[in-house]
């Protein structure tokens, strides 16, 4: 069966090429081909979605910009996609086709009739056919959701996203969408015609900035107020729709609106389409935002999602207007708006905006390089060919951008980017950049920054020793046990209370010296979090003890039912860092269990207090107060908290823990939803397909694209009973069933599981679309 995708942000999860970029001047070596550039798309997509099939004509705008004539053109497309017909203009070209085995894409070559001269525009179309065989986050062609995102690579393109000299292929586009009438096609740009007729809806919209075609297809309605410049729109009748949400949203984009525009010193105007999506956990386009649906249930913009909208946001001033060419096109394409997007949170929550920014970078970094440095690619190099390429473009540039505002000054640095993203010419390099930064310094540490940062890769480890009386001064020793030369503040605390500083030059495993003539009571190095490291936890004297393992161990204890050892690790916990909001939260529903309520309410409104909201905080907080609520007679307050507590938990073991919490308030209030007989003699048909053993049954009863693997599982089954806990209906056309399933193996072996269905009905049958959550117990 299909894994449910963890909802996790900003971490370089799923913002798939939302800004855009061109061919650069031609390496020595390349095929003359890549001189050439898309000046725009033109598709027509219609969508089969019984079959997991789209068939699909588009048609590009080819440019020759440069001084040589071009004969032959290699377009490349995943294997998603099979091309049956390429035509110049409207004459038939023959082809071969070889596919990569490196990026697995398949290159179709065309030699065409005559050169495309200097100067010269060409339109080259192609017809082929789409598979989604099995449906995942950036290509779904199911009944109740299609949706092509470009990282499926199901646009043909001349330059793509594996290559380190040339941006892959975006440009204006405009794009048809034919469905079936039941589902409604959306795509960025502007809204141009809808037409219903035969049982077919026909929408085309035009996408005037940088961009690269893509679609999202379903049952939708549009909802909340028509203001403000954006759109809304969830599946039609979804139950779990929370219209303040919406407005949080809206008010989000409106406050980013309002920052840019006073950073960039332009307003910008442009509607912008939020999406509530079975399929996709986040997306970012020009204009278009894409979110999980379960985002507009909650309650709460956490952290993930308001710097995922920052950063989107941001980019609609940058690579969606300029055209970002070249050697190190990332770092100004997807890290400059991630660094803008670290401003925007900050502003908008002080220093705790900063630090949590500056923490997210730092985690996401440390996942990537808990091996050392090697792990890593230069960000000059980085490509999708390197699995480090979201976490490093998306944590590591922001942070070396850091370096150089501090270097240069945030004010010319901001300055300096005002300028490169306000050209003329509309066209931008790394060089281009890199050459402004050092025109303002020139000096050997904004150098350092783009040689070690940029071009290779480092990855320091500060240390500080005890401080040392020498005479009438005290000296600190500091150390660097990583790679590459620093200068780094070190800042000490004296007994006076007064925060002292010096700067002290370290090379790679070296050691520099600072010397203060008060005594400090505390020293540490770099203050200001400048720098990605090895290691945090020797930055400080006295060293501060690390809490991170304590309030994983004490999280899991909770969830294993061990309540007790829980509240006694997380106090641990507390005790050492007392402001850390996951511990709080955390302790306060170990609390609440143990019947110490007023005690844990004081917990939770100090871990609600702490914003920008940590995700995993808010649903612990949830969990608290339901239990709370539960213990002084509140069921039905219970019940709200738990919801939204099952809605925030991303890891299977804890949502299945919130959905049994709220399966037994809703007991105690007499509210559990009743199960409609349809839904009940459904599971029982499913119950008998599995038992068979055959997959052939089974495969009547489910959608395919999504249960690919549970279909052939059902080959090794003997018995299968489920038990339904409870049953809710998501929206007009599905219902989540909370389901215990007892079942038995060919070979004997009898298992127990909790698992959650989605049933999907469509002319009166029920499906199971998808099994999001399966957990043997």
């Amino acid at each position: 069966m299909r894994r449910r995708w963890p909802y996790k942000l900003g971490v370089g999860l799923l913002v798939l090429f939302g800004a855009p970029g061109r061919a650069p001047a031609q390496e020595p070596t390349a095929p003359a081909y890549l001189l050439l550039r898309v000046e725009r798309y033109e598709g027509h997509v219609s969508l089969m979605p019984a079959e997991g099939r789209a068939a699909v004509r588009m048609t590009l705008t080819v440019t020759n910009p440069s001084s040589q004539a071009v004969d032959r053109i290699t377009l490349r497309l995943g294997t998603i996609a099979e091309v049956t017909e390429i035509r110049l203009e409207e004459t038939p070209l023959s082809f071969t086709s070889r596919k990569d085995e490196m990026t697995g894409l398949v290159g179709y070559a065309l030699a065409l009739p005559e050169p495309v001269r200097p100067g010269q525009s060409v339109r080259i179309s192609l017809t082929y056919g789409v598979h989604a065989e099995e449906a995942t986050p950036r290509a779904a062609l199911t009944p109740e959701e299609c949706v092509l995102l470009p990282e499926s690579l199901w646009v043909p393109m001349i330059h793509t996203p594996f290559q380190i000299e040339y941006r892959v292929d975006l440009s204006p586009f405009t794009l048809s969408i034919e469905s079936p009438s039941a589902l409604f096609g959306l795509s960025s740009g502007r809204f141009v015609t809808e037409r219903v007729e035969g049982g077919k809806r026909l929408v085309t919209f035009e996408e005037p900035m940088l961009s690269q075609p893509i679609f999202i297809a379903r049952d939708f309605e549009r909802v909340g107020e028509d203001r403000g410049g954006v759109e809304f729109y969830v599946p039609r009748g979804f139950a779990a729709l929370r219209p303040e949400t919406l407005e949080r949203l809206r008010a989000e984009i409106v406050r980013l609106r309002e920052f840019y525009t006073a950073f960039f010193g332009a307003p910008l105007e442009r509607t912008i389409r939020v999406i509530a999506s079975s399929e996709v956990p986040a997306y970012g386009a020009p204009g278009l935002l894409i979110f999980d649906e379960r985002i507009f249930a909650r309650d709460v913009l956490d952290e993930d999602v308001l710097f995922f909208l920052a950063a989107q946001v941001a980019r609609l001033w940058m690579g969606a207007r300029v055209n970002i060419q070249g050697v190190g096109h990332a770092v100004l394409d997807q890290g400059m708006p991630s660094y803008l997007a670290f401003l925007y949170l900050e502003r908008r929550f002080g220093t705790s905006g900063w630090e949590r920014t500056i923490e997210r970078f730092r985690r996401a970094y440390a996942t990537l390089v808990s091996g050392g440095s090697a792990y890593d690619v230069p960000l000059l190099r980085q490509t999708l060919l390197a699995r480090q390429y979201y976490t490093s473009v998306f944590n590591k540039t922001p942070m070396v951008l850091r370096l150089l505002a501090h270097a240069l000054g945030p004010e010319r640095f901001h300055a300096l980017v005002r300028e490169l993203f306000a050209r003329a010419d509309r066209n931008l390099t790394f060089e281009d950049f890199q050459r402004g930064c050092v025109a303002l310094d020139a000096s050997e540490v904004v150098k350092g920054v783009f040689d070690q940062w940029f071009a290779d890769v480092v990855l320091p480890d500060f240390a500080v020793g005890k401080p040392v009386a020498e005479g009438d001064t005290w000296t600190v020793q500091v150390a660097n046990f990583g790679s590459g030369e620093a200068t780094v503040d070190v800042e000490v605390l004296t007994a006076q209370g007064h925060r002292l500083r010096q700067s002290v030059r370290v090379e790679a495993q070296g050691y520099g010296q600072a010397r203060f003539r008060d005594e400090p009571v505390s020293v540490v190095v770099d203050p200001d979090r400048l720098y990605l490291q090895a290691d945090y936890t020797n930055d400080t004297w006295p060293r501060r003890p690390a809490v991170d393992r304590l309030v994983s161990q004490g999280t899991l204890a909770l969830v294993q039912g061990k309540i007790q050892e829980a509240e006694a690790t997380l106090r641990q916990a507390l005790a050492q860092d007392p402001d850390r909001p996951l511990a709080q939260a955390a302790l306060a529903r170990a609390l609440a269990l143990l019947g110490k309520g007023e005690e844990a309410e004081g917990y939770v409104q100090k871990a609600l207090a702490q914003e920008p909201l940590a995700l995993g905080v808010y649903a612990w907080a949830q969990m608290a107060l339901g239990e709370i609520a539960l213990a002084r007679g509140q069921p039905a307050l219970a019940i709200e908290h738990f919801r939204q507590a099952s809605f925030a938990f991303a890891e299977d073991v804890s949502l299945l823990m919130a959905r049994d919490a709220l399966i037994r308030a809703e007991s105690a209030a007499q509210k559990l939803p009743a199960v409609e007989r349809s839904v009940q003699e459904f599971i029982r048909q499913l119950d008998g397909a599995l038992s068979t053993g055959r997959p052939a049954a089974v495969r009547e009863l489910v959608v395919p694209q999504n249960l690919k693997r549970f279909i052939t599982g059902a080959s090794f089954l003997k018995e299968w009973k489920t038990e339904i806990l409870r049953a809710e209906a998501l929206d007009r056309n599905r219902v989540l069933v909370d389901a215990r399933i007892v079942a038995t193996t060919i070979g004997g072996k009898h298992t127990s599981s909790r698992a959650l269905y989605v049933l999907r009905r469509s002319d009166g049958r029920w499906t199971v679309y998808d099994i999001p959550v399966f957990l043997e117990r």
